[in-house]
């Protein structure tokens, strides 16, 4: 028997092979959850194309002063949380949020109606749907996606208000 010095080929096509399927193995992993992530941020695109964002029923006139206890984003009025909101304030938002898709990842839809205080009467809703999770394992924190664009959200809620005249 003699030493011929190399390696053979079934040696070296198993050290070469190994990497290559857990490469393999890997990308096909990765590719599933994005595949994944993707199909269900299509899904919360076309649900909200069908109800999300803001519908205005009725603009709510407000004072100067009214308009000092609602929160600003941007800029512009907005409406709080019955929870957050002021006292005072003229309006007050309530939510329920309802779990369409339970496992990772998550899908959700959340429905705000808008509630003037003065005459409890339903002035606006609006509807958000996110996704959350889904992501390849690993310790970073989950990915999540959301419609309508929640700067959308805050510029439509500005138009609820109309500012009275003579309160300044």
């Amino acid at each position: 028997m003699r030493y011929r010095g190399h390696l053979s080929f079934g040696v070296l096509a198993f050290l070469v092979g190994i990497p290559l399927i857990a490469v393999s193995v890997l990308a096909i992993a990765i590719a599933f959850y994005e595949g994944r992530k993707a199909y269900w941020d299509s899904e919360v695109r076309k649900m909200c194309e069908k109800d999300g964002g803001m519908v205005i029923l009725e603009r709510v006139p407000i004072s100067e002063a009214e308009a000092k206890t609602l929160p600003r984003g941007d800029g512009r009025l907005g409406v709080a949380v019955k929870e957050l909101a002021a006292p005072s304030a003229p309006v007050y938002a309530e939510s329920k949020k309802v779990i369409l898709r339970d496992s990772d990842p998550t899908v959700s839809r959340t429905e705000y109606v808008v509630i003037r205080r003065s005459d409890r009467k339903v002035v606006a809703r609006w509807v958000y749907y996110a996704r959350g999770g889904g992501d390849f394992p690993t310790y970073a924190h989950p990915s999540s996606f959301g419609c309508p664009d929640l700067r959308q959200i805050t510029s439509d809620q500005a138009q609820l208000f109309v500012l009275e005249e003579g309160s300044r």
